[in-house]
């Protein structure tokens, strides 16, 4: 089940399964073996999912795939996070998700420098840079670099 979905979901994006592969880091051999019926590891499934914007469970065939709202459906500011969100590489998707995920459990003075941080790495990554060198610790929110 995994590999019919897997497959129906490369052709709606245009790209092969090895395509799918290469972008998450993943060898061909992997899926050779999917095709020949192997589930991924936990954490391909994540990269998986978060490359097609799916859940692990609809990769499983656990639920039906919602239909996203229509473009028109968004606020400006959505629509502009979704495009960004759809062009940065799957590994800072997980990146992004993560954060978010965790984002509530800031207390509010933390919240500014965490969206801040946020802001300034999708906009590195929208124009082709990211500086490594100002990683921010999550917990103190002071420049790790310093």
């Amino acid at each position: 089940m995994f590999w019919d979905i897997f497959v129906s979901l490369c052709a709606e994006k245009g790209t092969s399964p090895n395509g799918v592969a290469r972008a998450i880091g993943v060898s061909s051999g992997s899926v050779t073996s999917w095709k020949q019926g192997r589930i991924p590891h936990n954490p391909t499934l994540l990269k998986i999912a978060n490359y097609f914007g799916v859940s692990v469970d609809y990769l499983l065939g656990k639920e039906e795939k919602e239909k996203p709202a229509e473009i028109g459906e968004l606020s400006e500011g959505e629509r502009v996070w979704l495009e960004t969100y759809h062009r940065l590489p799957p590994e800072t998707r997980e990146a992004l998700v993560r954060v978010l995920g965790m984002f509530d459990q800031f207390s509010p003075d933390m919240q500014g420098p965490i969206l801040e941080l946020v802001r300034a790495t999708l906009l590195g990554q929208q124009n082709g840079f990211y500086r490594s060198d100002c990683a921010i610790d999550i917990g103190t929110g002071k420049n790790k670099a310093q």
